[in-house]
């Protein structure tokens, strides 16, 4: 199993009587053989990316499981769940090298002190459900209509998202979801978001909070995953909650700054895209308020967010 998974390999069962193909994140690959799938090319992309890697620095070797235990261990001492002095750089050196499918779960949360601020609030995200049922119940919650258009928007090609998908299913093949599995993530996201616009009430939602945390919870199990959305949305380095204002300032921003960097990096397309009156928020807006998991594979996905989560913006 745990070579199938490093192998990043396909995976086949019957689903209603048909062949369904799987990635090891747990997408439907459509046609493996042409593998115009986004979640199978995202192998060969990463085949390179290791090449790549080896080719500029071939002395350099990414951490194993065991050295990855230990240094998120140093990063887990302090009460706050931040790294001792000197461990940030380490950190950010040897995420950079590629971080262990199996380990991201157990990563994101240190990283991002949800282990701390879950061990403080012990039984909160539970009180904040219950106050979401009601006032989803109810019929008092303003949010209630936006979330449960986008909740079969997300991810519908993801096994958790599917409708009528069948548990035995998935835990017959290795795609790597969280330890605490469930088949409906459906109703997982559903209460992550309404605790969400109780949690943050200025806030509520908007459209791209649930492809974030969907995406939390194909690799962490449910509470972890709404903590971390909280994480990432309030707290320094990510501040994400600044996109997602009534203004719109921090995503203005944000596009500014991607605009500005296109153009110094790549002078050509943006001279291109200019010529053709393509401005940056016409396609990257998406891409930037998700942090590229709304329309990306996984395997480029996981990795973005890796990174994210130790260096911010």
């Amino acid at each position: 199993l745990i070579q199938d998974i490093a192998g990043g390999n396909l995976h086949e069962f019957s689903d209603d009587g048909s062949k369904c193909c799987y990635d090891k994140f747990g997408f439907i690959v459509e046609d493996k053989e042409d593998g115009r799938d986004a979640n199978a090319l995202s192998e060969s992309g990463a085949s390179v990316e290791r090449r790549s890697s080896q080719e500029s620095s071939e002395t350099v070797e990414p951490l194993d499981a065991e050295g990855w235990n230990l240094l998120l261990d140093s990063c887990a001492l302090t009460s706050s769940g931040e790294s001792p002095e000197g461990s940030q750089e380490t950190l950010k050196y040897y995420m950079r090298l590629g971080l262990p499918d199996s380990l991201r779960g157990r990563a994101w949360t240190v990283i991002s002190a949800v282990n701390a601020v879950m061990d403080a609030r012990d039984g909160d995200y539970q009180s904040i459900v219950e106050e979401a049922t009601l006032r989803m119940e109810s019929k008092q919650d303003k949010n209630a209509s936006q979330i449960e258009r986008d909740l079969r928007r997300t991810f519908p090609s993801h096994y958790l998202f599917r409708s009528n998908s069948e548990e035995e299913d998935m835990m017959n093949s290795s795609a790597i979801l969280c330890e605490d599995f469930t088949p409906d993530g459906i109703e997982a996201l559903r209460r992550i978001l309404y605790a969400y616009s109780i949690y943050d009430d200025e806030i509520g939602y908007c459209q791209g909070m649930n492809f974030i945390a969907a995406m939390f919870l194909t690799f962490l199990p449910e509470e972890e995953s709404f903590w971390l959305l909280v994480a990432i949305m309030n707290d320094d380095p990510y501040s994400m909650r600044e996109l997602f204002t009534k203004d719109m300032s921090g995503s203005l921003e944000t596009l500014f700054v991607a605009d500005r960097l296109v153009r110094k990096l790549l002078p050509d397309l943006h001279q291109h895209l200019t010529n053709e009156g393509i401005n940056i928020s016409m396609y990257a807006c998406q891409w930037l308020m998700t942090i590229f998991s709304s329309n990306f594979s996984f395997d480029l996905v996981s990795k973005v967010w890796d990174n994210f989560l130790v260096e911010g913006w």
